[in-house]
């Protein structure tokens, strides 16, 4: 029988924190300012009359936000782009929203800048 916390190849579909930075090598800070800024899925576990309780991390959400935020290989979103701060983004060439969030606009050569 297959347990409940545990999806493709017996990897578990719940982390908690402290396996979620193994996998994910981030820093307790930093993944804690992602689960809070709601880009990674996590679920707090404790009782109403407790204090603390147990903060557990979606796998696959942790997954695809590292993924989204990959470099090199093949891009599938689009061109690669430099933006501020040497940040990498993802546009359209019709232009559009990157994912840091920049305005992107077409030049000539189907090539794009960020404004």
């Amino acid at each position: 029988m297959k347990d409940a916390n545990t999806h493709n190849a017996g990897q578990p579909e719940w982390l908690r924190v402290k396996d979620a930075c193994h996998f994910s090598s981030l820093t307790k800070p930093k993944l804690y300012d992602l689960m809070n800024r709601g880009l990674i899925r996590s679920v707090a576990l404790r009782e109403p009359d407790q204090r603390k309780g147990t903060r557990l991390v979606h796998r696959a959400s942790l997954h695809t936000f590292l993924e989204s935020r990959a470099s090199g290989g093949s891009p599938v979103g689009g061109p690669v782009e430099k933006g501020t701060a040497g940040q990498e983004s993802r546009a359209s060439e019709e232009g559009g929203i990157t994912t840091d969030g920049l305005q992107s606009r077409p030049l000539e050569g189907g090539t794009v800048t960020l404004t």
